[in-house]
């Protein structure tokens, strides 16, 4: 919370574990707070738990949803000691993580505006890990407002400090089978609490990354994901060069869009080096519209609209741009082709308004629909005659995402001993080949079969530290 037209700044924070969204006042304290309280047909159902300054606000609302996706959301607390690591354990093996810190204790509230936000990814055909992180914050009790952040591309989760160094911050150093490794860096975290929503996108891929905002108005391609995206999520920073400290930074939000076009952006700002504080925020049905002051000028904010998803990455369309170029996280879940069988959709941030006074706010729906796509590992239409195909597993280890009708020669081993490989076009090449789609033991470095037997959608399983192949 950042108070407006103040002489002197009221800036504070807080973490939250009983409630999805809290509003804070003047003082610190909880104005509105919002819980969660059933999934519905076709979303959520939450509560207005506490309101009192009697005002509708607009809520964010994302939705994850498939059959082959798994999902875990979390607390925990970073290691205090120099070097450390916590393990979280969700129970699968995510691909795909996003943190987020106000950077106190639960349930306490804090001077100082503290934010920060970060994405892992990991590729299990590479054994690649991405992770970027934001961080922003404003200082409390001054006469001249104070701003700071920085982004980073070797870390994921921290506190930022006055002037934009981190206090403390901390990386994603290894994805195994059922968690992973955080390692915190610098500085000590204290009783700090970081909040993570842990995904497995079934055999669909993931990846995160920072990209950069064009200086010109117009149409702009973003490929770095090597992928066709079903979803992009988009971190907002008005910041110009990455792992760098920056002071008069304005503002920070985040964006987001689907393969049905639906698209959504927020913001919120506070001037900077102002004797008088001012601050202002936005929604927008807009992939991006980050203004870095009130006053709208060109020069002064970011306006783009998503036009298409592209092989590979994205394409968006920019009517406004600032002089010098801005740095933003990106993040993005790959779209199901028809050789997946991947029901994995994701909605993009959508608006609904909480009501005035308590109560609950039913069927928050979702934006967009399933993806389509057949299932079963192999296409009913294929004829198999004359291929060489491994007997399907049980359904105790089949790999996320992957599923068969099939019953006879089934494998009863558990899904970490084994690694699964796909026949298909690898992403920048145009040919086929054998990519790993699921990593069984981390150590595992067996290779996919080399028999001729192969079209698209094929799926092999690979034992990993065994003897011989399970197949």
């Amino acid at each position: 919370m950042d108070e407006d037209a103040l002489d002197t700044t009221s800036v504070h924070r807080r973490t939250d574990a009983t409630n999805v969204a809290v509003l804070l006042d003047a003082a610190g304290a909880v104005d509105v707070s919002i819980a969660f309280s059933a999934w519905v047909a076709g979303g959520v159902t939450i509560n207005v738990t506490q309101t009192t300054s009697g005002g509708a606000y607009l809520l964010t609302v994302m939705l994850f949803g498939g059959g082959d996706l798994d999902a875990k959301a979390g607390i925990f607390t970073p290691a205090t000691t120099i070097p450390g690591a916590t393990t979280i354990s969700p129970g699968f093996g995510p691909n795909l993580v996003f943190f987020g810190t106000a950077a106190c204790g639960i349930p306490a509230g804090n001077a100082n505006y503290r934010y920060s936000f970060g994405v892992a990814a990991y590729n299990d055909a590479e054994n690649v890990i991405w992770q970027n992180g934001y961080g922003w914050g404003s200082s409390n009790g001054v006469g001249t407002s104070a701003c700071y952040g920085r982004i980073d591309d070797d870390r994921v989760i921290g506190q930022i400090g006055t002037g934009g160094a981190w206090d403390w911050s901390a990386r994603v150093t290894d994805f195994f089978a059922s968690s992973i490794r955080v390692e915190t860096l610098t500085g000590s975290t204290g009783s700090d609490k970081v909040g993570y929503l842990a995904l497995r996108t079934g055999s669909l891929r993931a990846w995160t990354g920072v990209i950069t905002t064009p200086d010109a108005t117009g149409n702009q391609s973003y490929t770095a994901c090597d992928f066709i995206p079903q979803w992009v999520l988009l971190g907002l920073t008005e910041l110009t060069a990455v792992n760098t400290a920056s002071t008069m930074v304005d503002s920070h939000g985040v964006g987001s869009f689907d393969e049905a076009d639906n698209q959504f952006c927020a913001a919120v700002a506070s001037g900077d080096g102002l004797a008088v504080s001012n601050t202002w925020s936005i929604c927008d049905d807009q992939a991006v519209n980050h203004d870095y002051d009130n006053a709208g000028t060109a020069a002064d904010g970011v306006d783009a609209t998503f036009t298409s998803m592209a092989a590979p990455g994205w394409n968006m369309n920019f009517s406004n741009v600032t002089l010098t170029s801005r740095k933003y996280l990106a993040a993005a879940i790959e779209a199901a082709s028809v050789y997946q069988s991947s029901s994995t959709s994701i909605s993009t941030l959508s608006s609904v308004t909480s009501p005035s006074s308590a109560s609950a706010l039913s069927n928050v729906s979702s934006l967009s629909s399933s993806s389509s796509s057949q299932t079963g590992i192999i296409p009913e239409s294929k004829d198999l005659s004359g291929f060489s195909m491994p007997p399907p597993p049980g359904p105790e280890m089949l790999p996320r995402g992957l599923s068969t009708g099939r019953s006879a020669g089934t494998i009863r081993r558990t899904g970490v001993d084994f690694c699964v490989y796909r026949w298909q076009i690898i992403p920048g090449t145009g040919q086929y080949g054998w990519a790993r789609v699921r990593r069984g033991d981390p150590q595992c470095r067996v290779g996919p079969p080399t028999d001729p037997g192969r079209f698209p959608g094929q799926v092999y399983y690979r034992s990993c530290g065994q003897t011989g192949e399970s197949t």
